[in-house]
């Protein structure tokens, strides 16, 4: 018999204490709460970025970043979405090494973690998607390669991952 995904976390650590979050705006509302020794970013930075982020946290130390993305629905299964998203990562990346892609319960749902490793750039990159509604939420974290520490911490984040409910729904 399968067992369940499980309901903490990727990376075993302990969940981040809920008195730091970081909130997505009424259209789209999110919650994810994050550790000590991590910081917002600032939305001016944010709109920089080509995709950008609903919100975004990074390490004050500079080794670890989570964004979070709001996207459309996602029309295909979730086993399509794991499959499809780590080919298309071997097609980009000439140093892309699969280090996992498996289902993950989070507060907000059921949704499909992946994490590889990036060799030549001494770099380790996790995304969530998290299907809710009619929207997808995409968390992605990038840290250095052997960082087990800050590992735990993107885990512990991304296990708190939780879709606020709308006022008044």
């Amino acid at each position: 018999m399968a067992r369940p995904p499980s309901k903490s976390n990727v990376a075993g650590g302990k969940r981040p204490a809920r008195g730091r979050t970081i909130a997505g705006p009424p259209q789209t509302p999110f919650q994810l709460s994050y550790p000590a020794g991590w910081r917002k970013v600032p939305k001016a930075h944010l709109q920089k970025v080509e995709t950008t982020p609903a919100a975004a946290i990074r390490r004050v130390d500079g080794r670890g970043l989570v964004t979070v993305t709001v996207r459309g629905p996602i029309t295909i299964s979730l086993d399509e979405l794991r499959t499809g998203f780590a080919d298309a990562l071997s097609e980009r990346f000439t140093d892309f090494e699969l280090v996992t892609s498996t289902e993950m319960q989070v507060d907000a749902g059921l949704g499909i973690y992946t994490s590889w490793i990036l060799r030549d750039e001494g770099r380790v990159q996790g995304n969530l998607t998290v299907p809710v509604g009619a929207n997808s939420y995409t968390l992605d974290a990038a840290l250095p390669t052997g960082a087990t520490d800050v590992a735990r911490e993107v885990g512990a984040i991304f296990g708190s991952f939780d879709v606020a409910a709308t006022p008044g729904a």
